[in-house]
């Protein structure tokens, strides 16, 4: 096929013979994006295809993008508006509030009574921990919702404390939570995700590792 020319398009000729037709690349190029106004002959016989495509890859990263943006959309408002950013800033670390996340299956959240233990005094006057200590005084604890959880299809039983003991920081499964202001999905996990880090750190790929 000569330089420059590529394709799949086929044209009837004169005698009704259906031939296969080299459309130049620049071509497709501007009908994939329907803006193909040339008169080359070559690529006017059915240059259809080419547009149908481009327009199937439009729609696919549309697509994409709208779920993208549901699944932001979609993160569940926390009855309190804690600040993962505001915390670290003042020194606290992971483990003052997800105390088992190195010794235990879950990373467990903090009791309302370990939150009061600084808020009974600390910023007590802010409506955010006056919300908080309605939780205390009524005895109930804070309704937090889950943000990180795989769906229960995918039969998943993830284990905080083997990843904590094998150096895994926090930020490589939930991203960079100093910046973060209430908790949200910062990284989406798959098992695409999962694989490629058990991988890079030569952990097993055992199916019973991780499902059940």
């Amino acid at each position: 096929m000569p330089a420059g020319l590529t394709g799949s398009n086929v044209s009837f000729g004169a005698d009704g013979i259906v031939r296969p037709v080299a459309v130049p690349r620049a071509c497709v190029r501007l009908i994939s994006r329907r803006r193909h106004t040339c008169n080359c002959g070559r690529c006017q016989a059915a240059p259809a295809g080419f547009w149908l495509v481009g327009e199937l890859l439009r729609g696919v990263a549309w697509i994409s993008w709208l779920l993208i943006a549901k699944a932001v959309a979609a993160q569940p408002a926390q009855p309190i508006a804690y600040s993962h950013k505001r915390h670290i800033a003042l020194g606290l670390q992971c483990l003052d509030c997800h105390s088992s996340a190195d010794t235990s299956a879950a990373a467990t959240l903090p009791s309302i009574h370990k939150c009061m233990l600084c808020h009974a005094k600390v910023a007590a006057a802010k409506p955010e921990i006056k919300k908080l200590a309605g939780f205390a005084e009524s005895k109930r604890e804070v309704p937090w919702r889950r943000v990180y959880d795989f769906p229960p299809e995918s039969l998943v039983m993830f284990q905080h404390a083997p990843h904590a003991r094998a150096g895994i920081s926090c930020t490589t499964c939930h991203g960079d939570m100093t910046q973060a202001s209430t908790a949200e999905l910062l990284v989406k996990h798959n098992m695409g995700t999962c694989l490629n880090c058990h991988r890079q750190y030569k952990a097993t790929e055992d199916c019973a590792a991780c499902h059940y």
